[in-house]
């Protein structure tokens, strides 16, 4: 059974370029949204969600809140950065 965590955003889509947790944590990216008190890259699982290039990357962000892992998913979700489309959602645990 897997439950749904409000502070956990699930966002798969990311580049090889930001899948790193300094660059998610930044300001321009995720930071902007709130406190990220954790992040986990899985770079050795790779997307190709009808991406144009190269396979795309996972990552788990845990925020301090629920308002502002919703805020991130409702900013983020279908936007497009280094030609490829992220999809977010709220991340779930076993």
């Amino acid at each position: 059974m897997r439950i749904s965590q409000k502070n956990l955003v699930y966002v798969i889509g990311l580049s090889n370029d930001i899948a790193k947790e300094e660059t998610l944590m930044k300001n321009e990216y995720f930071g902007q949204y709130g406190y990220i008190s954790k992040i986990v890259v899985y770079k050795n699982s790779s997307y190709n969600r009808n991406q144009k290039y190269s396979p795309s990357l996972s990552a788990y962000l845990t925020f301090s809140d629920e308002k502002e892992a919703s805020l991130a998913i409702f900013a983020v979700d279908g936007f497009e950065i280094h030609e490829k489309t992220l999809h977010c959602s709220y991340g779930t645990t076993k």
